[in-house]
Parts: C-alpha cells; structure tokens; sequence
C-alpha cells in the first residue's frame, strides 16, 4: 500500500538524521526524492478508510513536500463556511455530486455574496488562500476529491489575480485536452494550461505517442489519469540530457528507471529533479490532469 511505503521513507529521513549539540538536526547522506505511485485500486481503498476529521469529512494523507501536501478526501455531509489562510487548494473531484460555494464572507456558518458551483466528477476547482468556501450540499452517498493544498506566490500577493476562483467542469476540461495545441518539443503531446501563477499551475495533457524524457528541478507534478493507460518510467538517469526551457532537462529516453503501467484512476506524485517520461501509450491516447507546484527558492 502507498503509505507503507510513505511511511518508510519517512524513517529512511530519520534514520539519516543526527542529532548535533545544542539541538539542532543534521541531514547525513539524504534519500533522493521519491516518486509516489497510488493505483486506483489503492486511492479506493484510502478513501473507504479516510480518518474522520469533521463531522462528514474523512481524509486520507497521501504525501506531502516542503510547501505542498496531496490529500485524499470523502465528504458525506454539508459543512460550514471557512476559510484557509495559509493554503491554496487544487480540487479533483473523483466520484459522487453536490454543490460548492466560494468567496463572498464569512456570515457564521454560511456564506455571504458566494459563487455557487455544481460539482461532478471531473470537475477541477482551484481556491486560493484566504477565499472562503462551503460544501452547500452533498448528493446521494459522497463526494470523493483529490485535493493539492500548497503555497503558492498569489498567496502573499494583494492583487485580484491571487483571489480569483477558478472552476472547470469535466466537459470544460474534455474540450480543453482535445482542442490543445501539439507541443512543438514533444510530437504528440497535447497540453493546455487552465491557470496558474509563479508558484502553481493547472494543466491537462493528451498524448497520442510516447513522450522525451524531462526532469525539472523547478517544478513538482501531480498526475492524475483520467483516460487511456500506458508505461510511464520515473526515477534514474536521463540519457544525454539537452537543456529545455526554464532550467529542464530533456533527453529521449531514461536509464535505470522504474517502469509501472498507468491506467484511469491512478495518481502519480513526482517531486522536483526526479526524471519521468511516457515510454509507450496503449490505443489511441493517455490523457491526465497535471497541477504543478514551484519548489521553494
């Protein structure tokens, strides 16, 4: 299961720590990041078990990186307002129907001046810090969500870009992937940026064909498949790697990788640096939704 393995990369990190004089804590030879694979079979299996933390909320801990963490959600009931400060979210929904309510202000349990939104499978929705939000209703029996929480540049800004909702059905986010422009560094890669700032950015990508091999130091990715399988390789060595765009490395195949076969449901949480590539696609194309979150400077 994932958070065996999220658990032993945490007592790896502890079993590479000493404790100096004075209290402070030394890193000795650090585990490289690693790449956190949850087959959809598995994201089931977290969300029948989430932790309840609120009356109709229970969530499961997927992973987390220095200024972003990926969770997994299951609400059954409505709840009140609230607002986050410290963290802007990114939510997938997953399974189930209900409605959202963002913005306006808080008016005790509710919402005052608030955009109401349908959700629906598919659905993306992205709320940055300090916008107020309320689960209106819940139909039926839940509404499941994979939610990005992170800090992001637009959360320390004051301007009208850093408080902006944005809200995508899954028709929106169909259309989007299948009207998207061809990469003209990678051949049959489709992808569309929905929104985003200096620190996060949400985007949809449909590949008709294998992909190069890249690595971003810059940037940590969340995968999540929507249709269509394939291999996807991460991890190892990229095979002599030629400079791209903002400081990525590409290259058209990796050396020592770990290969896994990706299908819909699946996600796929790759840290900043760590090489990744879509070896191969089964039929006619892959399709996933991609946030990205910017590693610290």
């Amino acid at each position: 299961m994932w958070w065996r393995v999220y658990l032993s990369a945490v007592l790896l990190t502890l079993l590479g720590c000493r404790q100096a004089w004075g209290g402070q804590v030394t890193i000795e030879n650090p585990e490289p990041a690693k790449v956190t694979y949850v087959p959809e079979r598995e994201v089931a299996a977290a969300l029948q078990s989430a932790r309840p933390e609120a009356p109709g909320v229970a969530v499961a801990r997927v992973t987390e990186g220095p200024n972003y963490r990926v969770l997994l959600l299951r609400r059954t009931a409505p709840g009140p307002a609230e607002v986050d400060r410290d963290w802007s979210e990114i939510w997938y929904v997953i399974r189930g129907t209900g409605a959202l309510s963002t913005g306006g202000s808080l008016a005790g349990r509710a919402l005052v001046g608030d955009e109401a939104h349908r959700i629906a499978k598919g659905d993306v929705i992205t709320i940055p810090a300090g916008v107020p939000q309320r689960v209106r209703s819940i139909d039926g029996n839940g509404v499941d969500y994979m939610l990005v929480k992170f800090h992001a540049a637009g959360d320390t800004e004051a301007s009208g870009k850093s408080r902006r909702i944005w809200f995508y059905s899954a028709a929106q986010i169909d259309s989007a992937a299948h009207n998207a422009p061809e990469s003209r560094l990678t051949p049959g890669n489709y992808g569309v940026d929905l929104d985003g700032d200096a620190g996060y950015g949400n985007g949809i990508n449909r590949r008709t064909g294998p992909g190069t091999a890249h690595a971003d130091k810059g940037w940590n990715e969340v995968w999540y498949v929507i249709v269509g399988s394939g291999v996807q390789v991460t991890g190892g060595t990229l095979v002599d790697p030629q400079p791209g765009h903002a400081g990525e490395l590409r290259s058209s195949a990796i050396s020592g990788g770990e290969e896994r076969r990706i299908s819909p449901g699946d996600m796929i949480i790759v840290p900043a640096g760590v090489p990744h590539w879509v070896r191969s696609i089964d039929g006619k194309e892959i399709t996933y939704f991609s946030p990205k979150i910017a590693s610290p400077k």
